[in-house]
């Protein structure tokens, strides 16, 4: 959200757009740094916004539109539709579905929203609640004020743009009218991930470690439940039983990572497979250089104690795994199919079925040919429906859209 959030506003400013920018504030020590960086924007960025007062949060956003008077509004996920009930501009604004399956809004009530925003109160909060890097304990508390906020505030939106099919059925579901929602899948940066300039494949294997005569599989993800590691965990021993020489690679941080490698270990595949923890994503390419078949195994997966379901609800990587040249293998959840097309820019699997994991890996792993035109494909969809200037152009007919309507 904040890389296409960041995307959207350069290409506003560049093309003359008189925009402003609303956020979240700044913690304690982050103030110099961030300073130099908002600096070199095009444009102002006010950090005034409260992550756990909402209302708060409205009123501040209320200030700044009666004092900007833009003539339209825009916002990164579905919470802001309350906005339309206090001011008369057209809000439209971007869902990438988890805002609609676990809204994270802290908390939901007017009262002692301004108490919980108190900089010093809310700096120590969040301080401790990113340890957690999960935000289960706050999706249990509040759970259905926290939802029909949510769902109330998507159904006020002018229109909403869903980052995939999946998305658009989500917003359905709860009551958004099918001709406010439009789909559009993607953003990448296809020139970065195509970039033939950067180290050969053997060197970039060297410098990490990874085999240099192996078939190399590769997921980025989160260390997450949803994202399959574990169950990819468990269909690459099958693979391995099959074929000696495959190298898993797994590029992603996450509390789930110690559970991963003690798996791997008792699987009797640690030695085959390499995790890399967290990656500065200025160099998660080199990875999908070295690599010889990107694979997300994501699934639809449902929290025991909240009973919030989770979901892949498009997956950015599927679409940088194209730009990059990259065979794809993924699982047949959620949003994926909105990005790779069976037997067009990748092979869909069906999720948690590790004997058609195996089947499609084969089918892959044997053709050649079927790689190169896959790959072609990926290409050539990355760079026509995907990539940032697509994106961002999209983006601009919908906003006049609304504008004119």
């Amino acid at each position: 959200m904040q890389t296409h959030a960041l995307y959207l506003s350069n290409f506003l400013a560049e093309q003359n757009y008189d925009i402003q920018v609303v956020t979240y504030r700044i913690g304690a020590g982050e103030q110099e740094s961030i300073q130099k960086y908002d600096s070199q924007l095009n444009f102002p960025v006010h950090r005034i916004l409260s992550r756990l007062g909402f209302w708060y949060s409205i009123d501040m956003l209320k200030d700044v539109i009666t004092q900007f008077k833009p003539q339209l509004v825009y916002c990164s996920n579905v919470f802001y539709g309350v906005l339309k009930n206090e001011i008369d501009i057209p809000i439209v604004c971007r869902s990438v579905g988890n805002d609609i399956l676990r809204p994270w809004i802290a908390y939901p009530f007017r009262f002692g929203s301004h108490w919980l925003a108190h900089p010093e109160f809310e700096y120590k909060a969040y301080k401790y609640f990113k340890k957690w890097k999960t935000p289960t304990i706050i999706e249990a508390i509040l759970r259905q004020q926290r939802f029909d906020l949510a769902y109330r505030s998507a159904r006020s939106m002018n229109l909403i743009i869903a980052n995939s099919h999946f998305t658009a059925g989500l917003l359905q579901e709860v009551g958004v009218e099918s001709e406010r929602i439009h789909v559009v899948v993607g953003g990448v940066d296809t020139h970065r991930f195509a970039d033939g300039k950067h180290q050969t494949k053997e060197a970039l294997r060297q410098e990490y470690s990874i085999p240099q005569d192996a078939f190399v599989i590769l997921t980025v993800c989160r260390s997450v439940p949803k994202k399959g590691v574990e169950f990819l965990l468990q269909a690459f021993k099958e693979i391995k039983l099959q074929i000696d020489n495959v190298h898993l690679v797994v590029v992603g941080d996450g509390r789930y990572n110690r559970r991963y490698k003690k798996l791997a270990s008792s699987l009797k595949i640690r030695e085959n497979v390499t995790f890399t923890g967290w990656i500065d994503h200025l160099k998660v390419h080199q990875f999908y250089k070295l690599s010889d078949l990107f694979v997300l195994a994501s699934y639809v997966t449902l929290n025991p104690i909240t009973g919030v379901r989770d979901a892949e609800t498009m997956g950015r990587v599927l679409c940088e795994a194209n730009a990059a040249g990259l065979p794809v293998l993924a699982s047949r959840s959620g949003g994926i199919p909105s990005v790779i097309r069976h037997e067009k820019n990748g092979l869909l699997f069906e999720p948690e079925d590790i004997q058609d994991f195996k089947k499609q890996f084969m089918v892959l792993y044997q053709s050649a040919s079927l790689r190169s035109s896959l790959i072609q494909n990926g290409i050539e969809i990355a760079q026509q429906e995907f990539d940032w200037a697509v994106i961002m152009e999209k983006h601009i007919q919908l906003f006049n859209a609304v504008l004119d309507s």
